[in-house]
């Protein structure tokens, strides 16, 4: 059932909550591990509004003497009784595993998410709770349960028993996000690296590795390759893996990931960090850049903002990036070549690309050492053809309403106008100006135009506002690129 079950001890992570060969009632404690190598569990949960039970530096000691079960919330103590049940002795936590009140010690530990759900035996997903007091185990609704079937004759019991078929939407597609913990941002990447799953949703247990997926009612007990991995996790095995088939992917990933909701937003690049060094070990996307790759690029730019959107007062990640945004999707557009049918292997956006990258770079906050992680500051340069716009709301002769929401914009020049989708419509400073630019990408597959819009910034510095993709198709009348474009000359930008 599990082909890549590996037996070989690993080396544990710096931290763990030590079980015991105990009782199920016995204390448990916190264990420093030195190096040493062994077998461990993760616990995947919601931590909730509730207050939750965590390693703080004035109560890291008393925690190595020992834990009282009753301190921990349901859900701990359940994970603590299923690690023992199955019979293991090391459990790592988040909570408990990290100093919470110790930036360094969060962020070292945090940049090792990748390995420490990677080198795990197995992880207990709290898959039904939105926070501690749920618990793993739950009844079953009274509509779920089983129920024996009597015997045909003198009242015997047949041994046969019935439940009600129960659909699977919940590990498929969209609804997936029915359960609390499938809507985290820090989970996300969790259940991706993890190598093995027992997943304990409202209703039964479910398996979940690299090869299949199991259920307890056997409705969705079917051994199929690459169902936890769909995304390309899957293909860093594989010899065939280009940066473009992995950049694809890393899109979609970016798309689900950006869906999942964030108690702080600071830690919008950190949550997706361990996803990040797994994909960086394929070694064909370049360097890591504030949420894109540098071998992705210009395609990585493409991002779409979803409605709803804004900007951090506090800076987070460049404007080029998906992550400076605070709320709401982003998507990419894709284009699907016709003898494929794996999302995974759709084609690159840009067919021909009109711009030339200089250079990527990002800066870190003093004393960052995780380079998947946040970022203080980071640019782009490059070479390309930019042109000066005007920037109109579209009045559709009923008035605007700007407090309603759902306002278009456009852009014009040379008598020409094309609509555009701004990334925080509402922001002050474009509700007041009348005047940006227009980044021309490059041309996608289809003959669409990829632009970006920009707002100027300083001399030859921008930043990303906006975006559009042109329907107009281009001939020998002209169009888009011939109206906006034509006189431009090449220049190079700074974006920030």
């Amino acid at each position: 059932m599990c082909p890549g079950l590996k037996l070989k001890p690993n080396e544990l992570p710096s931290l763990l909550v030590d079980v015991g060969p105990h009782s199920d009632g016995a204390d448990c404690k916190l264990r420093e591990t030195r190096g040493k190598k062994g077998h461990y569990l993760t616990l995947s949960h919601c931590w909730g509004i509730t207050k939750m039970f965590r390693t703080t530096t004035a109560t890291l000691e008393a925690r190595k003497s020992a834990i009282s079960l009753e301190e921990l919330s349901q859900t701990f103590q359940d994970a603590v009784l299923i690690t023992r049940r199955l019979g293991f002795r090391y459990l790592w936590i988040d909570s408990l595993c990290i100093i919470q009140d110790d930036p360094k010690d969060w962020e070292a530990e945090s940049a090792k998410m990748c390995s420490i759900y990677e080198l795990s035996f197995l992880m207990i997903s709290a898959s039904h709770g939105s926070d501690g007091e749920a618990g793993c185990f739950v009844e079953m609704a009274e509509d779920q349960q089983s129920y024996e079937i009597p015997g045909i004759s003198g009242g015997d019991k047949s041994g046969i028993s019935i439940r009600r078929l129960k659909g699977h939407r919940d590990f498929d597609g969209e609804g997936m996000y029915d359960h609390a913990l499938f809507k985290r941002a820090w989970t996300f990447q969790e259940r991706l690296l993890a190598p093995r799953i027992i997943h304990f949703t409202k209703n039964e247990c479910v398996w979940e590795c690299s090869s299949a997926i199991w259920c307890e009612c056997g409705s969705m007990s079917v051994v199929r390759p690459n169902i936890k991995l769909s995304t390309a996790v899957a293909l860093l095995e594989s010899k065939e893996v280009t940066a473009q088939r992995l950049g694809t992917e890393w899109h979609w990933l970016v798309e689900n990931y950006c869906s999942t909701d964030i108690t702080r937003e600071s830690d919008k690049l950190p949550a997706l960090s361990g996803l990040a060094q797994a994909f960086s070990r394929a070694n064909v996307l370049g360097e890591y850049i504030a949420g894109l790759w540098a071998n992705d690029l210009p395609d990585g730019l493409l991002w779409m903002a979803g409605e709803d959107v804004m900007r951090p007062e506090q800076y987070r990640a460049p404007s080029w990036s998906w992550a400076s945004l605070v709320s709401g999707g982003i998507t990419y557009p894709s284009y699907k070549d016709e003898g494929w049918e794996e999302r995974r292997n759709f084609r690159s956006i840009i067919k021909e690309s009109s711009v030339r990258i200089l250079e990527a770079k990002c800066d870190f906050p003093v004393g960052g050492t995780d380079v998947t992680g946040a970022v203080a500051s980071g640019h782009i340069v490059l070479l390309g053809l930019l042109v000066e716009v005007t920037l109109e709301i579209v009045d559709d002769d009923e008035g605007v309403d700007l407090a309603g929401g759902g306002v278009e914009f456009s852009v014009s020049r040379e008598g020409m106008t094309e609509y555009v989708r701004l990334d925080d419509p509402f922001a002050d400073e474009l509700l007041e100006m009348q005047t940006v630019h227009c980044l021309l990408v490059g041309r996608s597959w289809t003959d669409e135009l990829c632009v970006l819009v920009l707002r100027r910034e300083d001399d030859d510095v921008y930043k990303r506002v906006g975006h559009s993709v042109c329907n107009w198709q281009l001939g020998d009348g002209g169009g888009f690129e011939k109206e906006f474009f034509e006189d431009s000359q090449p220049c190079v930008i700074r974006m920030i």
